[in-house]
This record gives C-alpha cells, sequence and structure tokens, in this order.
C-alpha cells in the first residue's frame, strides 16, 4: 500500500505530474496553481510524477 503527498508550498502548478502519468486526468488535477491527487486507486505506482516534478512537490510513501 502507499499513498502519494504534493508539498503545497513547493508545488508550482506546472503540471508536470498529469503530462507525465499513465493515467494522467483519472489521478491528477491542477487546481487553484496546485497539483491534487484525485483518485490514488488509478495509480499504477510508475512513480513518474515524482520523478518529472521540478520542485520534489510529489512524495510517494509506502506502508
Amino acid at each position: 500500500m502507499f499513498e502519494i503527498t504534493v508539498d503545497s508550498k513547493k508545488c508550482n502548478g506546472c503540471g508536470k505530474c498529469l503530462d507525465t502519468c499513465p493515467k494522467g486526468p483519472k489521478l491528477w488535477k491542477i487546481e487553484n496553481d496546485k497539483a491534487t491527487v484525485m483518485d490514488v486507486n488509478f495509480c499504477i505506482n510508475c512513480a513518474a510524477c515524482a520523478a518529472m516534478c521540478p520542485t520534489d512537490a510529489i512524495k510517494i510513501k509506502y506502508r
């Protein structure tokens, strides 16, 4: 099991997470210049979002 967190202080809303993610808009939403995880159940755990984030705002935590 895992969770995706976005540090709102670091996120600049660039949308690279949304563009890079194979599930794109099913998983990510950019709102008020911040990335938001819509439904983690769509995540395939590829970590492309975290790797592409230019501000290192996305963290994937494994439990």
